[in-house]
């Protein structure tokens, strides 16, 4: 059995897709970590001016404009005799959203997390303490969090390769003449606003 370098799970080897060293349970795992990996490799200054545009919109979850937005996480654990369940949630809004739920869910954890044995009783501290640690790092609203730049370089390699994906499907369509669609010379066609990146190779489809 072997371990998807994407999604942690094990399947036969022998079913595996492997690219750079590494081995894949299936083709989307595989275009999940290529897209991860080009995401990596875009430039800090067009990141940095999506990340100003991003971080200064309105909160998804109150609308309000709060301050910063960024990727925050809360933490959770219910127990009952032997039954025990934890729970991390990541979630994208402003502090003050983001301090509401990390405050309910240490309270959660309060009332809720004791209950078992014994990964209860052990593991109730812990997600409490993980949700003081979220509540003091999102206080840091000068510097986002690794895991929204990643988010944001994604939506980016996504725009990329769709844009690649358009310019192929151009090239391989026939010229023909287009009609006239304009009743005088001075008038224009729509430019599109979209912003142009560089056109990355897309990996060849594995069999």
């Amino acid at each position: 059995m072997s371990l998807c370098a994407s999604c942690n799970s094990r399947f036969p080897r022998a079913a595996g897709l492997e690219m750079d060293g590494q081995i894949f349970c299936s083709e989307r795992c595989v275009q999940s970590a290529y897209l991860l990996q080009l995401a990596w490799t875009i430039s800090d200054d067009v990141v940095l001016e999506q990340l100003k545009v991003r971080r200064s919109q309105a909160c998804p979850e109150c609308g309000k404009s709060n301050g910063p937005i960024d990727l925050h996480r809360w933490h959770t654990i219910s127990s009952f005799l032997l039954v025990t369940t934890w729970k991390t949630t990541p979630r994208i809004s402003c502090r003050s959203c983001a301090l509401q739920r990390q405050l309910f869910a240490t309270g959660h954890c309060l009332v809720l997390g004791w209950w078992g044995f014994p990964w209860g009783i052990f593991g109730t501290p812990v997600q409490i303490t993980r949700n003081v640690v979220s509540m003091v790092r999102s206080g840091n609203q000068q510097r986002c969090s690794r895991e929204f730049e990643q988010s944001v370089r994604i939506d980016i390699a996504r725009e990329m390769l769709a844009q690649q994906a358009q310019a192929t499907q151009l090239q391989q369509q026939p010229k023909q003449m287009q009609p006239a669609q304009f009743v005088n010379e001075t008038q224009q066609p729509p430019v599109s606003q979209a912003p142009q990146y560089d056109l990355p190779i897309f990996p060849p489809k594995l069999e």
